[in-house]
């Protein structure tokens, strides 16, 4: 698994009109429209990386279920042979 990369944003930090100082332009909205691509994809790719997880915890709970069988079997099976 390659790490995620770290994400840095700086916000527009808006004011009200009148204010010019922070136009509603095609700039800004792609600034942010640009982050928020980002952060999907970071999203997404934590949300794959969870599901691994996952994936190998049920693989690993039903193991140790198949394993705990197992071992109580073989134990019954030598107990009752002494």
């Amino acid at each position: 698994m390659a790490p995620i990369s770290q994400f840095d944003y700086e916000p527009v930090n808006w004011e009200d009109y009148p204010a010019t100082s922070t136009p509603l332009s095609s700039a800004n909205l792609n600034k942010m429209d640009q982050a928020i691509y980002q952060l999907a994809a970071i999203l997404n790719e934590l949300t794959s990386h969870i599901n691994d997880i996952e994936g190998l915890n049920e693989s690993i709970e039903g193991d140790m279920k198949s394993y705990t069988r197992q071992a109580i079997a073989e134990t019954l099976n030598q107990l009752a042979s002494s």
